[in-house]
């Protein structure tokens, strides 16, 4: 008895006939038909961008770590990208009377009261604004300030800042 190793099939000739047209379609397909495959566009890859709030909640940490110019430069930003929120302008102006410059507070609280002028938030800031804003013997600023702050105090009767 001999022991032989086993003998190896052979592969049909209709399998390597029907594997060699295969490839021959595929690289008719690739060199003549290039066109018909699209193309991988590769460009930048795209990068989150900051909404609105998260600028808001950016500027709000700056404020409370003491970094007022920050956090004016975060509420700008977050007031152009969201016009239709009053709360940037708010902010801003609180922060733009902390640094001393109360005519631009002024004038952002009087945009947040535009944009939402049932806001006892905005009012409050137009209020606070116009007081400080006030010099000596300027009553029409006093006035309308008082004038917001009872306004505001209509609105939310439980708002703080209105009573202030």
């Amino acid at each position: 008895m001999y022991i032989r190793p086993p003998k190896k099939k052979r592969s049909s000739p209709l399998r390597v006939v029907i594997l060699l047209l295969l490839v021959a379609a595929g690289i008719y397909i690739l060199v003549y038909q290039r066109e018909r495959i699209p193309q991988l566009q590769i460009g930048p890859t795209p990068t989150p961008t900051a909404t609105a709030g998260d600028l808001m909640a950016e500027a709000h940490e700056l404020y409370l770590a003491g970094e007022l110019d920050g956090a004016i430069a975060k509420y700008s930003e977050a007031a152009a990208l969201d016009s239709s929120d009053p709360s940037p302008y708010v902010w801003w102006s609180h922060l733009l009377i902390l640094r001393g410059h109360t005519a631009d507070a002024v004038e952002k609280a009087r945009v947040a009261v535009g944009i939402a002028p049932d806001s006892a938030e905005a009012l409050a800031a137009l209020c606070m604004a116009l007081d400080w804003d006030a010099g000596f013997g300027e009553h029409e600023k006093l006035q309308e300030a008082l004038s917001s702050c009872l306004s505001a105090i209509d609105l939310d009767p439980g708002y703080a800042e209105g009573h202030a």
